[in-house]
């Protein structure tokens, strides 16, 4: 065990500016639509530590840097996808109570909520889904949100199908 802290410990001290853009970039990315930067900062990364593998090949110390290097770059890979999946589930939760309350709202007045005020949407909804839009067309609803991976896309529900779909815009 103590082998272990000393390690880690030592490949942090020599390794302190990886460590802040790593962590960085892993902030940054699991931020609300913002995971579509890992597709151009990650690749950068990637290169940068294979480069570094590659000269310092014979060295073995910096050679297992380079391993825990990769290591700690899945980890934070792994952090943003799981807090975009979370993201994803309780927006994509709160969207469907919006949905039911909506297909509730027709059922019991015989046509759609006319604008969000009407549904009853709020702040904290609002805070939840990011982007959140409901209109009612000529009797037809039309209700999405930001999806929350990703800039200028978003989850729109059609009623008549009963699916949620990405639209771009």
């Amino acid at each position: 065990m103590g082998i272990l802290v000393n390690f880690i410990v030592s490949f942090a001290n020599r390794n302190k500016l990886f460590l802040v853009y790593i962590i960085v970039i892993t902030w940054w990315c699991s931020l609300r639509c913002m995971a579509w930067m890992l597709a151009m900062l990650l690749p950068i990364v990637i290169i940068y530590q294979l480069g570094k593998l590659g000269i310092f090949w014979k060295d073995i110390l910096k050679r297992k840097d380079r391993f825990v290097a990769f290591a700690v770059i899945v980890v934070s890979l792994l952090v943003v996808v799981a807090s975009h999946t979370y993201q994803h589930w309780e927006a994509r939760s709160a969207a469907n109570k919006i949905v039911a309350d909506i297909i509730t709202f027709n059922k019991t007045n015989g046509r759609y909520p006319v604008d969000d005020k009407e549904l009853g949407i709020t702040d904290l909804t609002r805070k939840q889904l990011y982007r959140v839009n409901y209109k009612a067309f000529d009797g037809k609803p039309s209700f999405s949100y930001a999806v929350t991976y990703v800039l200028f896309r978003k989850w729109e529900y059609d009623f008549f199908g009963g699916t949620w779909n990405v639209e771009y815009g």
